[in-house]
């Protein structure tokens, strides 16, 4: 390393030596260290479980659109097999009124040929089934599965 000249270091000395009695060096005390499971410590062991989020099968379901379930009144494009669920949760409208509906949306999502559009209707014909099947209503069921083929083949 470098030493700097003599003549700096006889200048500097004493401005130095005032900094190193204002500021004498210590040795500095070390802090615990602190993990994340000191701070958010799980405390099952300590007592009862008081709140505990379900989220296994046959937990409560939270969705943000949840918060809306009030205001459903239609089966929209959008999230059509979610407020086709809670018409029929809800009994805003009839099974047949929102079957039809469903089914309206299915068919207009099988008119446009695409993956995101077929999808979208695959996942409203499961939810349709499932519906149907809690309901006993297996004849709207078959009629429209039946209808659902024809219109999937005069597409493709």
């Amino acid at each position: 390393m470098l030493n700097p000249p003599t003549e700096v270091t006889a200048k500097c000395q004493i401005s130095l030596s005032k900094i190193k009695t204002l500021f004498p060096l210590m040795e500095a005390k070390k802090k615990d260290q602190v993990t994340i499971q000191d701070i958010f410590q799980d405390n099952h062991k300590n007592g009862p479980i008081s709140k505990k989020l379900m989220t296994e099968e046959g937990g409560a379901h939270f969705s943000v659109s949840s918060l809306a379930e009030d205001s459903v009144t239609s089966a929209g494009s959008v999230n059509p097999t979610e407020n086709f669920r809670v018409l029929v949760k809800q009994k805003n409208a009839s099974f047949e009124e929102a079957s039809d509906q469903l089914i309206n949306h299915i068919k207009q999502f099988l008119d446009n040929n695409g993956t995101p559009y077929f999808m979208k209707s695959m996942d409203c014909i499961i939810a349709f089934q499932k519906e149907a099947i809690k309901f006993q209503k297996s004849s709207a069921l078959t009629t429209s599965r039946k209808c659902f083929e024809r219109k999937w083949k005069l597409n493709n």
